[in-house]
């Protein structure tokens, strides 16, 4: 019944080697805490009842358990119609191999094709950055309006090269803000002038962003999502997670402006929705847009969650997917 799949196929396996049958799951989510089959078990919130799997009535409910249960191999159509081919999607990984122009070379072409033959339903690419002075990482991918002719004949190739084997390809799109490393920029942007202090670690005083910055910032997105599309990707995951600039204004201990894009969480969360909606309105409604948003390990500062709401807004068709993530490079919010 309903939350196996969550559990995994080795709790059904051992429950029917003891010739127990699960009579009833409830309030089983990601929040529930179970990581394995033995917390699961202890937990002692679920009903079991002893019986012999051997019984034909058992055997049809199991049967139809069977059919019904989604598998690893099966393919999945998104609600802008883009199929893929499995459930399995590479999660993404900075790869830091761009050429001093942080332009797009072979050495992703070459990465890409080999993860391209190994069955993956979707694969994310490393964060492509949006501003070159707001890098992740020195040598990270950026795509800018007065430069990315330049390396779009590598960008289509990048694409080609994933996708052959029937991969979809999804362009991860990031602007690191206050956490830009020193040796890149010691003057970021940033929603407010909080700084980014890690022991071992330079960063510099961000500059708070003018009502010009953060409309640049969200017509920068809007490019890169579109020149995304025209190289050939099947899809954007925006990166709202992990410190960087879009996660740094839903933080309200970054994010202390008094204005329409601080304070409330919907305010905080204004900046999202305008580039979601604005990249759709620029990528069309068959392209994936996706999105990696904070969990914060804190939630007793705020109210944003797996379920937030502040995305509701907006309709399936405009943001496809959500990927949570708790990884922060410093405590909680801050």
């Amino acid at each position: 019944t309903g939350g196996l799949g969550f559990i995994g196929s080795n709790l059904v396996d051992l429950l029917l080697e003891k010739n127990y049958f699960v009579i009833n799951i409830d309030k089983i989510s990601y929040s529930s805490n179970f990581y394995n089959t033995k917390d699961f078990i202890n937990s002692k919130n679920y009903k079991f009842i002893k019986c012999n799997i051997g019984d034909k009535k058992i055997k049809n409910i199991l049967y139809k358990f069977n059919r019904t249960m989604t598998k690893i191999n099966d393919p999945l159509t998104l609600p802008c119609g883009q199929v893929i081919k499995n459930r399995v999607c590479k999660a993404a990984m900075t790869e830091r191999i761009a050429l001093g122009n942080n332009f797009t070379n072979q050495k992703h072409i070459e990465l890409y094709k080999m993860w391209g033959t190994g069955d993956i339903g979707i694969l994310l690419t490393g964060n492509v950055q949006v501003h070159r002075d707001n890098l992740e990482g020195p040598a990270n991918v950026a795509i800018e309006a007065d430069t990315y002719k330049e390396q779009m004949p590598m960008l289509k190739k990048w694409a080609e090269a994933a996708t052959q084997e029937g991969s979809r390809l999804w362009m991860q799109i990031s602007h690191a803000g206050r956490q830009t490393p020193g040796e890149i920029n010691m003057s970021p942007m940033s929603p407010s002038d909080v700084q980014l202090k890690i022991p071992g670690r330079k960063y510099g005083k961000p500059i708070p962003m003018t009502e010009e910055d953060i409309q640049d910032v969200i017509n920068r997105f809007v490019f890169t999502a579109k020149i995304a599309r025209e190289s050939g990707f099947d899809g954007i995951q925006l990166h709202s997670a992990h410190g960087y600039l879009l996660s740094q204004f839903l933080s309200p201990d970054i994010n202390q402006r008094t204005d329409t894009w601080g304070g409330s969480l919907e305010n905080r969360a204004r900046i999202h929705l305008e580039i979601i909606k604005k990249c759709r309105e620029e990528v069309g409604n068959d392209f994936a847009i996706s999105i990696k948003k904070f969990i914060p390990i804190d939630q007793k500062k705020d109210s944003l969650g797996a379920n937030s709401s502040i995305f509701k807004p907006l309709s399936r068709a405009d943001l496809m997917y959500s990927f949570p993530s708790a990884k922060v490079y410093a405590n909680s919010w801050t």
